[in-house]
């Protein structure tokens, strides 16, 4: 099971109040973001240290997504046949992991996965 890094509150407390839509994109985006960080980091078991840097990972991801996606537009989570999907208006918005948030975890990227820098 997929560990869940940070919650729509830790996301508020860092950055800014949500309005009630962007509170449930947010949610999803959270849960989407923890997803793609513990993928990138193989499963690895993280400290108490790394976990918050983990926190501060995933809720730094959402808010670029947020960013990106409202230059001109509040974004929409749209209800479809599939579940609850990310609108995009235009380009942007991409939840991603960067190597600067991989070194953050004392973790950097290789072709066979990471390794942990000591």
């Amino acid at each position: 099971m997929t560990p869940s890094y940070a919650s729509v509150s830790d996301l508020q407390a860092g950055w800014r109040t949500l309005s009630q839509n962007e509170q449930a994109i947010a949610d999803v985006l959270l849960e989407r973001a923890s997803a793609l960080l513990f993928q990138e980091i193989k499963g690895a078991v993280l400290d108490e240290n790394q976990t918050e840097v983990a926190k501060y990972i995933v809720c730094d991801m959402v808010r670029y997504s947020f960013l990106q996606n409202s230059l001109g537009n509040v974004p929409a989570l749209e209800d479809g046949i599939s579940g609850l999907t990310w609108e995009h208006e235009g380009e942007g918005g991409s939840l991603m992991v960067t190597d600067r948030h991989m070194r953050m975890l004392g973790m950097s990227r290789s072709r066979a996965g990471f390794s942990v820098s000591s």
